[in-house]
C-alpha cells in the first residue's frame, strides 16, 4: 500500500500552477481522477461566464442523457440529437450550444466557433428548414454554477483542472473527452488520464 501511496503521489499536480492558468469564458475546467462528487466525476464543463464578482457558470459536455431532442421539442420530431447533462443547477431547462452557422439571432459567443443560446423559436424554424440536420448543436439539460470566488478555491483543493477550451471538443460525443482533453495537456496528465477511478482496488 505504501508505495502505491508513493505512485499516486508522484503524478500529483501543484495547485500553484493550475491557479495561475487563466480561467476565462471559454476555458474547459476537468475534475480531477478521484473527484468523488458523482455529478461531476469525471466531467468537462465549459465555462460561459467568470467573474470574481458574479462567479461561475458553464455546461457538462460529457453526460449524455437517455433523452434526445425531439423528447423535448416537438417541432424537432426528425432530429435524434442527444440531450446531455449540463448540470444540477435548473435541470428541467434545456440550453443550447452551436456554431451559428444557421445566424441565430442574440447568440452569445463563448469561443471561436461556440455560440450559446440565441433566440429559441427562431433557432427551431432554421433547424426545420435547413437542407441538412445540423451537426454543430449540443442541446444540454440543466448547468452547473459556483459561487464568487467559489471555484478558484476548488482549484486550490485538487478539484479542478484548466484546458483550453476548442470548438471540436465542445461538440465531440466522444465517451472519451475526459481522458482525451487530460492526454493532450502533456506527460503529467497523461498519467493522472491513465490512473483507474479506484487505485486502491487495485
Amino acid at each position: 500500500m505504501e508505495n502505491k501511496k508513493k505512485a499516486l503521489d508522484r503524478y500529483k499536480w501543484n495547485y500553484k500552477k493550475e491557479i495561475r492558468k487563466q480561467l476565462r469564458i471559454g476555458s474547459f475546467v476537468l475534475s480531477q481522477p478521484f473527484l468523488a462528487d458523482d455529478v461531476f466525476k469525471r466531467t468537462v464543463c465549459l465555462m460561459c461566464a467568470h467573474s470574481k464578482e458574479e462567479g461561475s457558470f458553464g455546461f457538462i459536455l460529457n453526460k449524455p442523457t437517455e433523452f434526445i431532442v425531439s423528447d423535448f421539442i416537438e417541432e424537432l420530431d426528425d432530429l435524434a440529437l442527444p440531450v446531455y447533462f449540463g448540470g444540477p443547477v435548473a435541470n428541467d431547462s434545456l440550453y443550447f450550444l452551436h456554431d451559428n452557422s444557421l445566424q441565430i439571432e442574440d447568440a452569445l459567443e463563448i469561443l471561436p466557433g461556440v455560440y450559446w443560446g440565441g433566440d429559441f423559436q427562431q433557432m427551431i424554424e432554421k433547424i426545420k428548414t435547413a437542407e441538412s440536420s445540423p451537426k454543430h448543436f449540443k442541446f444540454i439539460l440543466g448547468y452547473s454554477g459556483w459561487d464568487p470566488g467559489q471555484l478558484r478555491k476548488e482549484l486550490i483543493e485538487d478539484s479542478w483542472i484548466v484546458a483550453k477550451g476548442s470548438a471540436n471538443k465542445v461538440f465531440s460525443s466522444s465517451d472519451d473527452l475526459w481522458k482525451e482533453i487530460m492526454n493532450g495537456l502533456g506527460d503529467l496528465y497523461h498519467h493522472l488520464a491513465s490512473l483507474p477511478e479506484r487505485p486502491e482496488l487495485n
